[in-house]
């Protein structure tokens, strides 16, 4: 199953065959313009990703920030990498982060996006969408719609939230 685009953003997670009912056990990753960010062979708790993409939902539409988004890619992704504990290399140019940083981390903690960073920052006209591989320094920047990214995370949130209704609703009283 996904929801989004492909090509600019999208959410793939499936269930395998022994998903295991309510533990709801597959695999989920994203799309970011048309690259596989995550792990698409690590089996998880679509259970879990439930409990991780409900904070992700919960900041939509709180990702604007005026400052962040003058900087340039490397140094926005090395302040917010930074602030989150990921990385001790300094930017060139470091600024003030609000106390609620961690909106613009779109990184969920389980397995299948070990070693990945992602992080988006609402501007006036784009989301800008950086991305961090695992043991590369490299950053890359990607520019979607602005709310693109959200809508397609609450689709995704309320599909699993229904597949996990249904599987309690199977279970036995």
């Amino acid at each position: 199953m996904e929801s989004g685009d492909r090509s600019r953003f999208a959410v793939t997670y499936q269930l395998i065959d022994d998903y295991q009912g309510p533990w709801l056990l597959g695999n989920f990753y994203y799309w970011i313009c048309g690259n596989c960010v995550g792990n698409p062979q690590e089996i998880i708790s679509l259970r879990e990703v439930l409990a991780s993409l409900q904070y992700l939902v919960k900041d939509r539409g709180k990702r604007f920030d005026s400052t962040l988004c003058e900087l340039d890619a490397r140094d926005l992704f090395l302040n917010l990498d930074g602030a989150l504990g990921q990385n001790t290399q300094a930017p060139s140019k470091a600024v003030s982060l609000p106390e609620d940083f961690g909106k613009f981390d779109l990184h969920i903690s389980l397995e299948m996006f070990s070693g990945w960073r992602i992080y988006m920052v609402d501007c006036s006209e784009t989301s800008r969408l950086l991305v961090g591989m695992p043991n590369s320094k490299l950053i890359h920047e990607y520019r979607v719609q602005l709310g693109e990214v959200d809508h397609v995370l609450r689709q995704t949130y309320d599909a699993i939230n229904e597949m996990l209704d249904a599987e309690i609703g199977k279970s036995p009283t």
